[in-house]
C-alpha cells in the first residue's frame, strides 16, 4: 500500500528544509511564526494543523527567505531594503 503524506508531513518538511537552509533554532522559529516556541515540537511530535495555520506558516516563509546568523547562533529574518 501507497502510504500518500499528509498536509500536516508536508508542512513539517517545508519547514525543516527551511530550518535547515537558514540556520534558524526550531523554537525561534515557531515564535517568529506563531508566537510559540514550541511549535515545530509538537509538529514532529504528530500534532495536526489546521489549514489556515498552513498557509500562514508557508506565506511567513516566503516573506522571509533569507535568515542571518546571530552571536548565539540563532538566526532571524533578514528584512529586506529597497
Amino acid at each position: 500500500m501507497i502510504r500518500t503524506m499528509s498536509t500536516r508531513d508536508k508542512l513539517l518538511s517545508e519547514i525543516e528544509a527551511y530550518l535547515a537552509r537558514t540556520g534558524m533554532a526550531p523554537t525561534t522559529f515557531g515564535s517568529a511564526v506563531m508566537n510559540d516556541k514550541a511549535f515545530v515540537l509538537r509538529l514532529r511530535k504528530g500534532k495536526g494543523v489546521h489549514a489556515d495555520t498552513v498557509d500562514h506558516v508557508r506565506a511567513w516563509m516566503a516573506q522571509h527567505p533569507l535568515a542571518r546568523r546571530t552571536r548565539k547562533t540563532e538566526a532571524r529574518p533578514v528584512a529586506f531594503q529597497s
